[in-house]
């Protein structure tokens, strides 16, 4: 396999594991969102429970990968013992190791006690919180912000929380559209676009901080970088836009046409958008940085 195959590899595996913690983090807080509603909690639950094993095998699967880009060797160089020992001793293999201990909690505490998960105020809800929090701080752990300040790290790890926190409140928020009565889809989104308004002011703040820690926001447009950096910024203003006509007309459309079902065909669209940030995100994490 030319290295060149092994890039697209390494970047379908690490999308996938940004799809799968979108839905871990995104179903988790969906318990809170949805706490009226408990007849969703069995749909909820699965939601997040299938997103944590996917992405703890999707984890692993792209630590292996890593590992055969690395020995350039074919397939078998993924199962390198001397490369396996390599990576794992390196930033790259810290990473994995907070990835696949953040999963692993979440599944056990959802597992160990749903009715509590459920309840979004027990000790293992706060569990399962602290296995995102873990896998967001995997991501300081390698790149650029591994070699910067505490306060880019922190800034890192909200900006990953948050992000991921919308992406995978979407599907959520799709199947109260179209299972919830109108009235009560109308609640729900109206506390979600509620606590939106916090969270892009927070994604906004957090990002613009750290694209300026790492390019100053200079030579932009020359750069590949710059490009990809520009596109992500691109699309995140369409998804703000989307978010925008959300908040001001489909959802206040619901009561007055008893029924969610435009809202829920533009939520689609808006997980499409969300799915193509993140792959955008795949590219500048994977195959180009402000030092390129």
């Amino acid at each position: 396999m030319a290295f060149m195959d092994w890039e697209w590899v390494v970047l379908m595996t690490r999308w996938l594991v940004y799809l799968c913690i979108s839905g871990a983090v995104g179903g988790l807080a969906s318990f809170c969102l949805f706490k009226r509603f408990p007849a969703l909690f069995p749909l909820l639950l699965r939601y997040s429970i299938a997103a944590c094993v996917m992405g703890f095998v999707a984890t692993g699967l792209h630590f292996l990968v890593r590992v055969g880009a690395l020995a350039e060797t074919g397939f078998s160089g993924m199962f390198d013992p001397l490369m396996v020992s390599v990576l794992w001793g390196s930033s790259v293999g810290e990473a994995t190791l907070y990835r696949l201990i953040g999963f692993g909690v979440l599944i056990l505490s959802m597992i160990a006690s749903r009715k509590s998960v459920y309840s979004g105020a027990s000790f293992m809800f706060y569990v399962a919180i602290l296995g995102c929090v873990l896998i967001a701080i995997s991501f300081t752990k390698t790149g650029h912000i591994a070699q910067m300040t505490l306060l880019s790290s922190v800034l890192l790890t909200a900006h990953i929380l948050l992000t991921f926190w919308w992406m995978g409140s979407l599907y959520p928020l799709w199947i109260a559209a179209r299972r919830l009565a109108p009235q009560e889809s109308s609640h729900v989104m109206h506390v979600f676009g509620k606590v939106a308004v916090v969270v892009v002011v927070g994604l906004v703040v957090c990002g613009g901080v750290l694209s300026y820690q790492l390019t100053g926001w200079v030579g932009l447009l020359g750069s590949e970088y710059g490009f990809w950096l520009l596109l992500k910024i691109a699309l995140v203003g369409l998804i703000l836009v989307l978010a925008g006509v959300h908040k001001l007309f489909l959802v206040p459309a619901i009561l007055t046409n008893n029924n969610a079902q435009r809202l829920a065909t533009s939520l689609l669209f808006e997980k499409l958008l969300g799915m193509s940030i993140l792959a955008v995100t795949t590219v500048l994490t994977t195959l180009v940085g402000p030092a390129h």
